[in-house]
């Protein structure tokens, strides 16, 4: 399964294709969908704010597979954090990302996540880093 908001690039794939739309509140994806593709802001738009049912997972079963390997359901979500608003760069590799989001989601908190061109601009910019810290009031 590939989630993009590029689905141009994964048509010929072969993959599960799920497109996601980046403006904050989309209703559904603008632009043109490969055939089978599943528009993500319209599907999730159908669906309460509240999981009402999940699945029972095997711990030890595949959650996460990336070509720099693959992490269990059980190592998927670190110790969760203490509930900050954290600024996390979004540079690092797909899983550890992932990871990071997760715990800091686990324990209640919220994140505000930088593209890696945002993330080296922000460390080359301190009163641009400071400014986006105090704005976004993050950790």
């Amino acid at each position: 399964m590939v989630v993009t908001d590029t689905p141009e690039r994964w048509a010929d794939a072969g993959a599960d294709l799920v497109v996601v739309s980046l403006p904050a509140l989309a209703r559904r994806y603008d632009g043109e969908l490969p055939p089978g593709a599943i528009d993500a802001a319209s599907a999730v738009m159908t669906y309460g704010d509240v999981i009402g049912w999940v699945p029972d997972v095997d711990p030890d079963q595949d959650a996460l597979v990336t070509a720099a390997g693959a992490v269990g359901h059980k190592g998927l979500v670190p110790e969760p954090g203490d509930g900050a608003r954290v600024l996390v760069d979004g540079r690092g590799a797909v899983a550890d990302v992932l990871r990071a989001l997760l715990g800091i989601w686990a324990g209640g908190g919220s994140v505000v996540l930088t593209s890696a061109g945002t993330a080296a601009a922000l460390e080359a910019d301190d009163t641009r880093r400071e400014r986006l810290r105090s704005t976004e009031r993050v950790d």
